[in-house]
């Protein structure tokens, strides 16, 4: 049984936080809600706003970065352990959100790109290339300048193990994508699937892959 959390279930002109689920409202004229994780306690959603934190207890939604500055069609927002991680790919800019009491901080000015992250390090794929972010300082050190992304931005993102699972174009006229697993330590890649759609999430559970592309369906 699948039941509406929080939220309009239509298109509107703003977007605002709200104490029970049906009062929120949400604006998707550029892309459609997304879900992008969650730490236990709470679900986060990006929509043409920012991102969106929702209780699903009680479907109460609260904006935590607001300003609608995350690229609809890239992945754009991470959540490792207490932290999310959110890519600015309009202005460019890195922050992290201490999501147990912390406002955002900006720990890197300038990145863009598509974002996974882990316990110990974001990761950042911008065209072909792979950054290694220390999320402490936001300093950024290049992995690989030869990432086989055909130098689009990814759609999603992951983290899990020695690897990068990320969701890229196959061409810039087509709707098809591929997924590719990238090596965190050389940024080598190796085609897992070819000829999605618009993949909008991965999620795993240490055992296989699971990829949102209008329906779910599972990568070995």
């Amino acid at each position: 049984m699948v039941s509406l959390l929080a939220g309009s279930t239509v298109t509107v002109s703003s977007c605002q936080s709200a104490i029970a689920g049906a009062e929120a409202r949400f604006k998707t004229a550029a892309a459609k809600l997304r879900v992008v994780g969650s730490d236990g306690r709470f679900v986060y959603a990006t929509d043409d706003r920012g991102i969106r934190r929702i209780d699903p207890n009680t479907g109460a939604v609260t904006s935590l970065l607001p300003g609608g500055q995350f690229a609809p069609a890239t992945a754009s927002v991470a959540i490792a352990g207490r932290y999310l991680y959110a890519v600015n790919n309009v202005n460019g800019g890195l922050a992290k959100i201490d999501l147990g009491s912390g406002p955002a901080t900006v720990i890197n000015s300038s990145v863009t790109g598509a974002i996974a992250a882990d316990d110990a390090n974001v990761w950042i794929i911008t065209g072909t290339t792979l950054l290694k972010i220390n999320p402490a300082n936001g300093q950024a050190t290049t992995i690989s300048s030869q990432v086989p992304t055909n130098g689009y931005a990814p759609t999603a993102a992951i983290s899990a193990g020695s690897y990068l699972y990320v969701d890229v174009r196959t061409s810039g006229t087509s709707n098809y994508t591929k997924t590719i697993r990238v090596a965190k330590s050389n940024g080598a890649g190796v085609t897992l699937t070819p000829n999605f759609g618009n993949v909008a999430g991965f999620a795993s559970d240490n055992t296989g892959l699971f990829v949102a592309d209008g329906g779910l369906k599972t990568v070995a």
